[in-house]
């Protein structure tokens, strides 16, 4: 289902879009380059909106409590900045490497999910 919504200020460094039913986010949301705290928890998406990559800038990406199965390499690949990724309570069965190397990453919480073992990069990493 694709949400149909009015023209976000390109100027946002704060968005809360918790609680509700979305499964996607409009891709015109690319335009939010300085958006620093995205809150999408508590939400239904099962993959990540395409719109996030653009998100370089985004500090901390608050997906818990949502139904997503896999976290897209090629959407977080973008998020230079992030330093919290908070994907508690979906259904994951693993992280992916690269989320574990961006630059600024301090805290991944991936706890209530399905994963069976820790990524061997981050044990090799001691990350």
């Amino acid at each position: 289902q694709s949400v149909e919504m009015e023209p976000v200020p390109a100027l946002l460094t704060r968005l809360e879009l918790q609680g509700n039913h979305l499964e996607d986010l409009p891709i015109g949301m690319t335009c939010l380059t300085v958006l620093t705290y995205a809150g999408l928890g508590s939400n239904k998406f099962t993959v990540l909106p395409q719109c996030i990559k653009a998100w370089e800038k985004c500090q901390e990406l608050v997906l818990c409590d949502n139904q997503l199965t896999a976290m897209s390499v090629h959407v977080m690949g973008g998020l230079r900045d992030l330093r919290v990724c908070d994907v508690r309570n979906n259904q994951l069965t693993e992280i992916k490497a690269p989320i574990w190397f961006l630059p600024m990453v301090r805290n991944i919480d991936v706890r209530g999910n399905h994963i069976s073992s820790p990524p061997m990069a981050v044990v090799r990493k001691g990350k």
